[in-house]
C-alpha cells in the first residue's frame, strides 16, 4: 500500500512533479523589456542618409479632401532576447493576430471624423496585400483606390508567472479551483499615415497599453491577457489617430 501510494500512483507522480515545477516558478514575475518591444516595432529601419532627406523635401503634400484611408495591419511577436550572462529572459511569447472585432473599431474611426475631411476608413483585406511593408501597403490601397494608407504595427509581450497560491494547486484543491497564475501582456502600437501617391507622411499616432489576467493554471488563456491590452491600446490609438487627422485640413490650409 506504501509503495502504491510513493509512485506506483500516476497522480500522486503528477502531483509531485508538478509541485516541484510550481515551486520552481512562483513568485518569477519577470517583467517587460520595452526596449526589446520598442526595437521590434523599429524592426527594418536602416540607415539614413543625406540623401533620404533630400528626397523627402522634395515631396509635398497633395491631399485632396476629403480623403479615403486604406488601413493596413501587421502583427509581431516578441522575439526573447538575451540577457546577461547569455541566459534568455524568462518571459513567454504567444502569437496573436487582428481580429474581425479590432477591424471593426478601426472601420468605425470614420463616424467620428468630419466628413469634409475623411469619406471613408477600411481594413485592407490580406488577399489584395503582397508583403508587410510600407511600400506593398502604399501598392495595395493604390489598388483600393485610396488617398493615404494607415501602416499599423502592433507588438505583444507576454510574461506568465505563478504566486504562492499555486502550492494549493497541489496540496489543497485541484488547479482548476485556485487563481494562482498570471498572465501579463504589454502591447506596443504605432502607426502612420502615408500618401499613396508619392509616400508623404502626414500623421503619426503611438500607444500602448498592459492587459493582466488571474486565473486557475488549468483554465487561464493567455490569450485573453493579449486581447485586452491590445483592446486598450487600439481605443487609445484611434483617439489620438483621430485627433491629429482632424487637424489635416487646417493644416494644409496654412
Amino acid at each position: 500500500m506504501y509503495h502504491h501510494l510513493q509512485w506506483g500512483c500516476p497522480l500522486m507522480k503528477w502531483r509531485i512533479l508538478g509541485l516541484c515545477a510550481l515551486l520552481t516558478l512562483t513568485g518569477c514575475a519577470t517583467g517587460f523589456d520595452r526596449g526589446a518591444v520598442v526595437e521590434q516595432l523599429d524592426e527594418g529601419k536602416g540607415k539614413v542618409t543625406d540623401a533620404d532627406i533630400k528626397k523627402v523635401l522634395e515631396k509635398r503634400a497633395q491631399l485632396d479632401f476629403p480623403v479615403k484611408i486604406a488601413v493596413q495591419l501587421v502583427s509581431e511577436t516578441y522575439k526573447i532576447a538575451a540577457a546577461e550572462g547569455g541566459k534568455n529572459m524568462a518571459l513567454r511569447v504567444q502569437e496573436w493576430r487582428w481580429t474581425t472585432e479590432d477591424k471593426e473599431r478601426i472601420e468605425k474611426w470614420a463616424a467620428s471624423l468630419d466628413k469634409d475631411i475623411v469619406s471613408d476608413v477600411f481594413v485592407m483585406s490580406d488577399l489584395v496585400t503582397s508583403g508587410e511593408d510600407v511600400e506593398s501597403a502604399r501598392l495595395a490601397a493604390a489598388r483600393h483606390g485610396a488617398d493615404v494608407v494607415l501602416y499599423v504595427k502592433g507588438v505583444a509581450q507576454v510574461d506568465e508567472y505563478a504566486d504562492p497560491l499555486a502550492i494549493s494547486n497541489l496540496l489543497i484543491v485541484p488547479i482548476w479551483l485556485v487563481p494562482s497564475w498570471h498572465a501579463d501582456t504589454l502591447f506596443i502600437m504605432k502607426g502612420a499615415m502615408y500618401d499613396v501617391a508619392n509616400g508623404v507622411l502626414y500623421v503619426s499616432a503611438q500607444s500602448e497599453s498592459i492587459g493582466k489576467v488571474t486565473a486557475p493554471p488549468a483554465v487561464i488563456e493567455t490569450k485573453d491577457s493579449i486581447n485586452k491590452a491590445k483592446t486598450q491600446a487600439l481605443k487609445k490609438f484611434g483617439d489620438e489617430f483621430i485627433k491629429r487627422v482632424s487637424a489635416l485640413k487646417g493644416d494644409e490650409s496654412q
